[in-house]
């Protein structure tokens, strides 16, 4: 990285990060993608080869170095996810309990009493990664988290273990979390017909063994319970069988969603989508598979097709017109689809990809921008192809809807229609020295 040493806070809005070439803008936005992809790899996706180039990427002879980076989980679809993990690793890895409840009986309880303000160590917290080049594993990556004088330390690439920091004389034991509830919180409680306690997670950080965070599907032949079903469904796994599912796999998912990052130089606009690839969400940093995804949220459950309609609607307020997504068999793919998006004209469309690049631009920035709010966005250059004006219409758009990294040499992004606004702009310098934008 060419950065000795960066400390930035990301408030409310946009922050604008200007100056020279190499200067290390661009390198922001791949401080980011670096945490993302080590936690992307382990949990299956295919970002090997973005990990191995990040490996190189240290300047001044530099063998190690670290990324940390303070998360907040504080959007309902976050919390959610989280929360419905907890109670699948709990309900999945409960064995040998005499006198035990059904799988299906303790998820309800989960449900019912599980507080989740209890969860805040998992919502709030710094994502830590560390690269050794001479070490067996170059990579680690740690969720540190402090509530209060509590701490804990979740080791994502090794066991996915959460423990209390505090001194052990010996190495602790290790246990799932279903062994570690039924030791604090008593069946017995299921029982009462009265108020029954809500279940603090904190108290769990109490044990002095190491709890693993993992989920399962049983091996018994019994049903699966509703929570490990909407956790698959949530991580897109359609397969339950042999499947492992961990908190590393639920930050990377989170992370994925959350965070929108670009690079800085776009690819053409692809054609050739295969079928399968139109199941998933689409991977949008490089622009090209804007199509394939516009196609996939247009012929969606209606969550993503209102997501279809505000992308329109945004392209629209940018540029004047609108678009449409049109799709033929591919000839020379039997699970393949040509997808185009097309752009009206005097009764009849042509392919965007001959509307020029400024439309093709404001079409990519339409669909990172239009989404779930409480997002965060790293846009990297994102005025190379717009006019002006349209520039000033996207920073407009961009206030209302995200937490926003706009790294870019254009004045028209910019904004300067308030005092404060002056208060988010940050011009780093060429050259070795220490970068420190702190409290923007």
């Amino acid at each position: 990285m060419s950065f000795g040493e960066l400390d930035m806070e990301l408030s409310d809005g946009s922050v604008v990060i200007t100056g020279p070439n190499s200067a290390g803008k661009s390198n922001i936005g791949r401080v980011v993608d670096v945490a993302r992809s080590v936690i992307a790899a382990h949990s299956g996706s295919a970002t090997r080869d973005r990990i191995d180039l990040y490996g190189r990427a240290p300047r001044f002879g530099a063998r190690r170095f670290v990324v940390a980076l303070e998360l907040e989980l504080d959007q309902s679809w976050e919390k959610d996810l989280v929360g419905t993990f907890i109670r699948a690793a709990y309900v999945t890895t409960v064995e040998g309990v005499e006198g035990r409840f059904s799988r299906e009986r303790r998820d309800d309880d989960a449900l019912s009493r599980l507080d989740p303000k209890s969860l805040r160590h998992l919502y709030k917290g710094e994502l830590r990664l560390f690269y050794d080049a001479g070490a067996r594993q170059p990579w680690r990556a740690i969720w540190f988290s402090q509530v209060g004088g509590t701490k804990c330390s979740i080791d994502l690439l090794n066991g996915c273990r959460i423990y209390h920091r505090f001194a052990r004389a010996e190495p602790p034991k290790v246990i799932s979390l279903g062994e570690a509830w039924v030791q604090v919180f008593p069946d017995r409680d299921m029982n009462k017909r009265s108020a029954r306690p809500a279940i603090d997670f904190m108290q769990l950080l109490n044990l002095e063994s190491e709890i693993s965070l993992y989920a399962t599907a049983p091996n018994d032949g019994s049903s699966i319970p509703d929570s490990l079903r909407d956790l698959a469904v949530e991580l897109g796994k359609s397969e339950l069988d042999g499947q492992r599912f961990d908190f590393t796999q639920v930050l990377s998912k989170i992370l994925q969603r959350g965070v929108v990052l670009t690079d800085n130089r776009r690819l053409p606009l692809a054609r050739s989508y295969n079928l399968e690839a139109l199941r998933v969400p689409a991977d949008l940093q490089d622009g090209s598979k804007v199509p394939g995804e516009l196609y996939r949220l247009k012929n969606g459950p209606l969550e993503q097709r209102k997501r279809y309609e505000e992308i329109r609607s945004l392209f629209t307020h940018l540029v004047g017109c609108s678009f449409e997504v049109q799709a033929t068999p591919d000839p020379e793919k039997p699970d393949g689809l040509l997808i185009d998006v097309t752009l009206p004209e005097g009764g009849l469309e042509y392919p965007i990809a001959f509307a020029g690049a400024g439309r093709q631009e404001a079409l990519v920035l339409s669909t990172l921008v239009a989404g779930d709010p409480g997002r965060v966005l790293i846009l990297d250059e994102p005025a190379v192809h717009i006019e002006p004006t349209l520039q000033r219409r996207l920073v407009y758009a961009l206030q209302d809807r995200a937490q926003c990294v706009v790294i870019t040499h254009s004045a028209d992004l910019v904004p300067v229609s308030r005092p404060a606004d002056l208060m988010r702009i940050v011009r780093l310098a060429s050259g070795r020295r220490q970068h420190d934008p702190t409290r923007l």
